[in-house]
């Protein structure tokens, strides 16, 4: 049955009672697509680029298949120390830009800024 399912939605977005449910026929869904599912959901995207991003509150690890420019979006102000050299790449800050080469891994530790003094009691 040539051209069967031709005519069928490939994507389907339906608002339910509290939640969005998301249909895709596509066995591959572009990464572009899925970051703005994931921040139409409320999850924090540090990098729009097509990066593998591994991150916790206190380290971020990012690998950067092709070269360039990167913003990064951090979750909180923090400063952020590149762990294998212990230079400071940026202080004090909510996000920051990464000049990469192709294929390049990085690793920094993010020390918050912003911590208050009943957070501070509490250590």
């Amino acid at each position: 049955m040539l051209g069967a399912g031709i005519d069928k939605p490939g994507l389907v977005v339906k608002q339910q009672d509290g939640w969005t449910s998301i249909y895709s026929a596509a066995p591959i869904v572009p990464s572009a697509l899925l970051r703005g599912i994931a921040r139409q959901a409320g999850v924090h995207i540090y990098s729009d680029a097509d990066d593998v991003v591994c991150a916790n509150r206190h380290f971020l690890c990012l690998y950067a298949p092709q070269g360039g420019t990167r913003t990064v979006h951090l979750p909180q102000r923090a400063t952020v120390i590149d762990v294998l050299t212990g230079a400071v790449v940026a202080e004090d800050v909510s996000e920051f830009r990464l000049e990469l080469p192709e294929h390049t891994t990085v690793l920094y530790q993010l020390r918050p800024t912003n911590i208050g003094a009943e957070t501070l009691a509490s250590r």
